[in-house]
């Protein structure tokens, strides 16, 4: 069995608790840390590894990179990158992998040293020294009995840790002049843990008896322990002795003030985005914690103390105000900055990475990309980056504190924009010198291919062998043809010799020459090493891809990007070609002029030979007209195929369709004008053979006129399937033009929608033009039906090329998809359509509905009464404002159902909203931008959508029907008690006139007595009293309403447990203020009470030194008592009702902690798109180890409490299936024991162990 395996990991709390290792033959005991902290250092070596717990709000786990410093187990400092952090590290005695599993859930990272248990207790070699041997007693019975004490020890450990916290927490509550916590509970469990040490007595000793070789060693461990926890007794017994004088302050509110005035005047601005995200989070903390000292200074009773901690209190609120706005905008700046600036270095980086050499084959679609972007996309993109500046000018007009930052940020993006813009200059300069490149390179390969064939034409078909005089004149007149083609050469020819001059040796961008060659600044750029000039010569050293090294006129040398420069003409290569073709050309057109003077000398011997054989002559004279027909039908062949075989040009294809059908008619023109010498010269050929036909030449002149019909029935056969195709081709082209321009118009129109109309007129007219469009739309289906009968038309055109002449049509593929593409923009436009007018239909209802729910509950809620009690106000008046104030209670309920339907029509609205702006986003985004969309049509609205408006209407209305309704439910309490009082006071008054009736019958004599006897000193102690009731009175009121509000904030959070984090730390902060307003007041009340009695017995003693027939101040001073013991009795019922809400509260707040679910979010670093743990694993993002850490890491589990018939009962729900699973059940069931119950409630079990457990997935 591996050391490993017997590791137990106890986790409670956040504490760590030792480990203990029972080995196969040897038993090891695991000293715990306070006796590690007092001796480890001597004993053990080296060094155990140390499990670290990660400090809220620590992003990621990093301990990789973390290096403990310091030598005690106590509180180290460990560094984190550039983040310092706290750690608590507790020395562990290995690592195992249920121990990681337990701390991956936990989120406690683990900071693992290469160190094996054995060899982690290896001694240092002393005297002392323990070599751990087998012994002769079983192993199991050791291990027993180390198990045991190990398990007791530790438990003693963990609880000498949680009294120092807690010893800790108390004191700091006593130096506040607060109520201690944990009095009782730290006094039980030092009692409890001296227990336990003493229970061990009998193990040790057994230890000792059977041997164990650490017994010595446990023994000590044990007494230190001991000797801690009776050292803890006695500060226990000291701190909770102390008491502080009364009277005295306790906190020193000026100097909490000026430290953290102090602290806020040290504060500076992050200069990075990240740092001034975390200075806004602790600001915030900050500044909650300014505001939470208003009620303290409140508080004060000096005046003089309390005007001059006002003065400092109102400078600090109003400092952390204005750095809380100031790091609000400057966060805000600094985000805008990142956005273009991320942009703008994605954009250099394309740039600079693109291929701009030679090789690069596709630079007409980048030339159509960049032409799109400037026509565009420039002017916004500009307009952002305008405004970004003028931003910034405005916050440093307003004398920002952030100035140092916000100036980097607007340098840093000004540069980069200018770097952009230059960086486009570069583009432009490329993207036209490849262009002029490539076109070159084409020119030079389409005129050689030209003069080959002509030499090839002079070679072979301008031979005059074995030709007769008519068949020379023939090939003269064809040689004289070509002869001036040859001449037309000259300009081309002469066109790219200077044009070669000017081409760019695009070939050295991609390999560095044998020589340092010359380079050309394109724009301005600065580097490292220095500033690249635009327009400056530099001499390029090495070709090393997309940079390159340079020096420049000084001799120094930069290293800048290469699309920075251009390579200045000339091209080796391209003179080369030039000279190549010229020289081709020349002797192109000396063999011409030699073959035709060969042609001419031929002819003129010819002419000398005179041949007495006249048939012979007539018939060679007929094969001569015959093969010049031949070979015009041959010409104009070629050049129908010439203009039929080549594709059309997709970015013009509707005009190179026109041209090409009008070249056709031209070709079609010739050949008709050939027909009637073809005709004459076949028809005087057959009339010669029919009447001569023994000539010698009778047999070639009748192949000759069979091979000029055949010639001619192809040509013709040629143009009637070429006008064919070329016309139905253009036909349809013609109808895909228009197809597109009708559907482009009613793009434009949808486009053109960046929001949903605001109100309820322009939701009718736009729903009303959606349905006018749709219906125009339809009536334009002609246009798309059209273009599918053409492409019917054009194919049987293709067919007929197919198969009568085997030619292949290039363009009916495209063709056919642009007609399928035409074909699903229609029906996109039409589902656009219906669909739009949908949710303006839902989105017209309502909103119609909204509107009037609105304008009913607010006037409504501006003109609900006021039934405020007012102090001229006698009991009846009260008493029918009660009664109004009900009725208008049960108003407010009643109310409470419009509010609920005001807010399902602003939810239905604001879906409708939504859908119909996602549906415009959308189609925006499958638009087909060549297709001729209008430019402005794209520019990014400013406008607010609708539905924010609609949903800020909609929390403000609700925010005022709740506040109406907490001010009457509060309103009626006041008149409650406010008639309550006056039926007091009218019963009071009943008896003061009785008591005066009766004191007018008393003799004048005794009545001056009793005047006499009413000394000022009893007057005024009277007065005192009746003031301090009535502030006790007010407090009582005010603490009343504190109540309420605790109630209410209660209710919100047991109705709310789907809010977000933010909002539960806000509740909470809340809760902490308004606990730490009810202690104070707890404070007052006793105060007031002891002064109260000291009143008391003051009243008293004077009441009994006035005689007792002063019956009127008797009666009196009677009533007053009453009062007073009335409110006690009330005071005692508000604190008790603190107490219990209280503890409700710190249950709820627990509960809620306990389960608020921790969301794992994986960002894919190449999309930036935010994902789940499970989507991540799945795309393969992550690996599977990762994968479960995650995902153990995320807490699916909260407790509900559901009631019931027999009652309230807790509840356990799993977020991610919404099962439900009932302690109480469980427990009958037998699916957990008591035992995981005691552990989940201790909090020595997570709640999502506890539920794994519950749904029966883990015993």
């Amino acid at each position: 069995m591996h050391p490993a395996s017997s590791v137990r990991s106890l986790l409670k709390q956040g504490f760590i608790a030792r480990r203990s290792a029972v080995l196969q033959r040897s038993v090891l005991w695991v000293p715990p840390s306070s006796v590690l902290k007092a001796g480890a250092s001597e004993r053990l070596e080296p060094r155990p590894p140390y499990v670290l717990r990660s400090v809220p709000g620590m992003n990621g786990w990093q301990c990789c990179q973390a290096t403990v410093r310091g030598g005690g187990a106590a509180q180290r400092e460990i560094q984190l990158n550039r983040f310092q952090v706290s750690y608590q590290c507790v020395p562990a005695v290995c690592r195992c992998p249920s121990n990681e599993h337990s701390s991956a859930q936990t989120g406690m990272p683990v900071l693992r040293e290469t160190t094996s248990p054995v060899t982690m207790f290896k001694k240092k070699s002393s005297k002392n020294s323990v070599t751990i041997t087998e012994k002769k007693t079983p192993a199991s019975e050791l291990s027993a009995l180390v198990e045991t004490v190990q398990k007791y020890a530790d438990k003693v450990e963990k609880n000498s840790y949680e009294l120092e916290e807690n010893l800790n927490k108390d004191v700091t509550k006593i130096n506040q002049g607060k109520t201690p916590l944990y009095h009782d509970e730290n006094k039980k469990k030092i009692q409890n843990s001296l227990d336990i040490l003493k229970d061990l007595d009998d193990e040790i000793a057994e230890l000792i008896r059977l041997g164990h070789p650490q017994a010595e060693m446990i023994k000590d461990d044990i007494k230190q322990l001991e000797d801690r926890l009776l050292k803890l007794g006695k500060e226990h017994e000291k701190i909770y002795s102390t008491t502080r004088p009364v009277g005295h302050p306790t906190v020193d509110w000026g100097k909490i003030i000026e430290e953290k005035q102090e602290n806020l005047n040290n504060k500076g601005f992050g200069s990075d985005l990240r740092t001034v995200e975390n200075q806004v989070e602790e600001h915030n903390i900050f500044h909650c914690e300014v505001e939470a000292l208003a009620p303290h200074i409140n508080d004060c009773d000096e005046k003089d103390y309390a005007s001059v901690l006002q003065v400092k209190y109102n400078k600090l609120l109003a400092s952390s105000g204005a750095r809380q706005q100031d790091l609000f905008s400057l966060r805000d700046y600094m985000k805008r900055c990142t956005n273009e600036l991320y942009w703008l270095d994605q954009q250099a980086e394309d740039r600079i990475n693109y291929n701009w050499t030679d090789t690069n084959l596709d630079y007409l679609s980048r030339k159509r990309q960049y032409e799109n972007f400037i026509s565009k996309g420039l002017e916004p993109r500009e307009a952002s980056i305008t405004k970004l500046s003028d931003d910034g000018e405005k916050l440093l007009a307003a004398d920002h504190p952030g100035r140092i930052v916000i100036e980097a940020h607007m340098e840093a993006v000004h540069a980069d924009w200018k770097e952009y813009l230059n960086l486009l200059i570069c583009e432009e300069n490329h993207l036209k010198h490849m262009q002029e490149y490539h076109k070159y390179h084409k020119d030079v390969r389409d005129t050689e291919e030209v003069l080959k064939k002509l030499e090839v034409d002079l070679r072979e078909k301008y031979n005059p062998e074995f030709k007769d005089m008519y068949q020379i004149e023939g090939l003269i007149s064809g040689l004289d043809d070509q002869l001036k083609a040859i001449g037309l050469f000259d300009d081309q020819v002469k066109d790219l010799e200077k044009r070669s001059q000017q081409v760019l040796p695009l070939k050295f961008r991609r390999e560095t020459p044998l020589e340092p060659i010359p380079v050309e600044a394109l724009c301005d750029f600065n580097t490292i090493d220095g500033q690249v000039v635009r327009g400056e010569r530099y001499t390029l050293l090495k070709n090393n891809g997309i940079k390159w090294d340079i020096k420049d006129s000084s001799g120094n040398k930069l290293s800048a990007p290469a699309v920075c420069f251009l390579i200045p003409p000339t091209d080796p290569e391209a003179i080369s070609i030039s000279d190549v073709i010229a020289n081709q050309q020349k002797t192109v057109q000396k063999q011409g002029s030699s073959h035709k003077d060969i042609l001419l000398t031929q002819l003129e011997d010819l002419k000398k030979e005179i041949h007495s054989d006249d048939q012979e002559q007539q018939c060679r004279q007929l094969m001569a007209g015959l093969e010049k027909v031949t070979n015009d039908l041959d010409k104009q062949e070629k050049a129908i195929y010439t203009c039929v075989r080549p594709p059309l040009e997709q970015i013009r294809a509707l005009q190179d369709s026109a041209d090409r059908l009008q070249e056709f008619k031209e070709m079609m023109a010739s050949v008709q004008k050939i027909e009637p010498e073809k005709s004459s010269k076949v028809q005087e050929a057959v009339t010669f053979l029919d009447t001569k036909p023994t000539c010698a030449s009778a047999p070639q002149l009748f192949t000759k006129t069979d091979e000029a019909t055949k010639k001619y029935d192809k040509v013709n056969l040629l143009l009637t399937c070429t006008e064919d195709k070329l016309v139905n081709s253009n036909q349809l082209e013609n109808s895909l033009q228009n197809g597109k321009n009708t559907l482009s118009n009613f793009e434009n129109t949808l486009a053109r929608e960046e929001v949903a109309p605001s109100n309820l007129t322009a939701l009718e007219t736009t729903h009303a033009e959606l349905l006018e469009n749709a219906k125009e739309l339809k009536s334009k289906k002609y246009a798309i039906s059209e273009t599918e009968e053409n492409l019917k038309a054009t194919k049987t055109s293709c067919e007929n090329m197919r198969n009568k002449l085997q030619e292949h049509c290039p363009d009916i593929e495209r063709q056919e998809a642009e007609v399928h593409k035409l074909n699903a923009r229609f029906d996109n436009l039409s589902r656009q359509f219906d669909t739009r007018a949908q949710c303006l239909q839902r989105a017209k209802s309502s909103y119609s509905n909204y509107c009037n729910d609105y304008d009913d509950l607010n006037t409504w809620l501006s003109r609900v009464p006021n039934y405020e009690p007012q102090e001229t106000d006698d009991a009846k008046q009260v008493e029918m404002k009660l009664k109004n104030q009900r009725n208008l209670l049960s108003d407010v309920a009643r109310k409470e159902v419009d509010l609920i339907n005001l807010s399902k029509n602003a939810q239905m609205y604001q879906q409708a909203i939504k859908d119909y702006e996602a549906e415009t986003e959308k189609f925006k985004s499958i638009l087909d931008f060549e297709d001729g969309l209008v430019a402005q049509t794209y520019k990014k609205s400013r406008l607010e959508s609708p539905a924010i408006k609609v949903k800020d209407e909609e929390s403000a209305i609700e925010a005022k029907f709740t506040e109406v309704t907490a001010v009457n439910k509060q309103r009626l309490q006041s008149l409650e008690y406010a008639l309550g009082l006056l039926n007091q006071h009218q019963e009071e008054n009943v008896q003061s006139a009785n008591v005066e009736k009766k004191g007018v019958q008393e003799k004048v004599a005794y009545s001056e007595r009793v005047i006499v006897e009413r000394d000022p000193e009893t007057l005024l102690e009277i007065d005192r009293f009746k003031s301090s009731l009535e502030e006790e009175t007010n407090l009582c009121n005010k603490l009343n309403q504190q109540l309420k509000d605790l109630k209410s904030r209660l209710s919100d959070m047991e109705s709310s447990n789907t809010k977000s984090l933010k909002e539960l730390d806000q509740v909470k902060e809340e809760n902490t203020t308004l606990e730490k307003e009810n202690l104070r007041l707890q404070n007052q009340i006793k105060k007031l009470n002891a002064e109260n009695q000291i009143t008391a017995r003051e009243i008293k003693h004077i009441a009994e030194s006035v005689p007792f027939e002063n019956g009127n101040l008797e009666l009196r001073l009677a009533s007053l008592q009453k009062e007073l013991s009335d409110l006690r009795s009330i005071t005692k019922e508000k604190e008790q009702e603190i107490e219990t809400l209280k503890k409700t509260l710190t249950i709820k707040r627990e509960q809620r902690e306990s389960h608020l679910r921790r969301s794992v979010i994986i960002i894919d670093p190449d999309t930036g798109k935010e994902m789940r743990p499970e989507e991540a694993y799945q795309m393969g993002i992550i690996d599977s180890k990762l994968f479960v850490n995650l995902q153990g890491q995320e807490c699916d589990w909260e407790e509900i409490s559901v009631k019931g018939p027999s009652g309230e009962s807790s509840v356990l729900h799993n977020r991610k299936s919404g099962q439900k699973f009932c302690i109480e059940d469980a427990l009958k069931k037998g699916t957990i024991t008591q035992h995981h119950l005691d552990k989940y409630l201790n909090k020595e079990m997570t709640i999502q162990e506890f539920g794994h457990i519950l749904s029966g997935r883990r015993k």
